[in-house]
């Protein structure tokens, strides 16, 4: 392989999900019957939002070497505490609450995985069966309406062309997070732990603090997602994901589609969200050609195998290369 199809192949590769963006949609403009509208659009837009705010803390997750399986019950925790502490104190004091509550919820997750150094998988699927739980014996297993507050019609309001309140929230805490990965310390120890933990103990960081953090910043932006997603819809269900597309397998796929490593060291929140608007257009598409939820999960799960498959071939061909000479690279490749 020469030199300039390497360039060409690891440029691909980096681009991925932009790519894999433009053909869905194209396709999709081109044989899905009113797919090409500004209300459509409007709808794949607002349909993006509670996953890609999800996975973006889900990435910082992954940036950092762990796991948290724990996002798909707290988002139901912040919608629901949104809404059971708003009808009785209020719009913002039910906001605080909830994002407090999911906060809560990482910490504990971050002090078991660090101070009991119990495996972030084990710990953070028992916490989803713990908030699930708890939330069935809050609501009582039935969905809960507001009705001390109204922000309905305006979190569903047009403000910028496309762009409602929800989806211009779900933009800046996408940017903001970027921007704290690519031009701060946290975010550069956060990737120096996800590459070598060792190292980044040795340059003087506190390894576990900067876990714990990264498990808060998770929990706490999945309970902005479930906020937003109940002040929109106006209800909050206990078990939202069960019947349908779950949004916590939806954010665990679009993260590895765009690029993450589940290894730790490498990642982009803006591709992971990239990600998910690229599976919500193709589900919208289906939608429109008249297909059922099954032939959803179905396409996602084959396009996060085939990405997967993708993923352990390069890594394959990497661990090939280590310890060989430049030179002697066209002669063994």
């Amino acid at each position: 392989m020469s030199k300039r199809n390497v360039k060409l192949s690891s440029l691909i590769n980096d681009k991925r999900i932009y790519i894999m963006f433009a053909i869905v949609f194209i396709l999709m403009a081109a044989i899905a019957p009113n797919f090409l509208n500004l209300f459509n659009i409007g709808n794949i837009l607002k349909g993006a939002t509670l996953c890609a705010i999800v996975a973006v803390g889900f990435t910082v997750v992954l940036i950092t070497g762990y796991l948290d399986l724990s996002v798909g019950s707290v988002i139901n925790l912040g919608a629901v505490v949104v809404i059971a502490v708003g009808n009785k104190a209020g719009l913002v004091p039910g906001i605080l609450a909830a994002v407090a509550a999911g906060m809560v919820v990482g910490l504990v997750n971050g002090l078991f995985v660090t101070k009991g150094k119990i495996h972030a998988f084990i710990v953070t699927l028992g916490m989803l069966t713990t908030v699930k739980g708890l939330l069935y014996m809050i609501t009582g297993s039935a969905s809960i309406n507001i009705k001390g507050f109204q922000v309905v019609n305006f979190m569903e309001s047009k403000l910028l062309w496309l762009f409602t309140p929800k989806v211009l929230i779900t933009l800046a805490l996408i940017l903001l997070v970027a921007l704290v990965l690519a031009r701060t310390r946290t975010g550069r120890v956060f990737f120096l732990m996800g590459g070598n933990r060792e190292t980044a103990w040795f340059a003087g960081y506190n390894t576990d603090n900067y876990a714990i953090l990264s498990f808060v910043i998770s929990s706490g932006l999945a309970a902005v997602g479930g906020v937003l997603f109940a002040l929109s819809a106006g209800v909050a269900v206990p078990n939202m994901g069960e019947k349908g597309l779950n949004p916590q397998l939806l954010v665990i796929a679009s993260t590895i589609i765009g690029g993450t490593s589940m290894n730790g060291g490498k990642g982009s929140v803006i591709k992971s969200a990239f990600a998910v608007l690229t599976l919500t257009t193709l589900f919208n598409g289906f939608s429109c050609l008249g297909s059922g939820y099954e032939v959803q999960i179905a396409a996602s799960g084959l396009i996060l195998a085939a990405i997967v498959s993708y993923e352990a071939y390069s890594d394959y061909k990497a661990d090939l290369r280590k310890g060989q000479r430049q030179k002697l690279l066209k002669e063994k490749v």
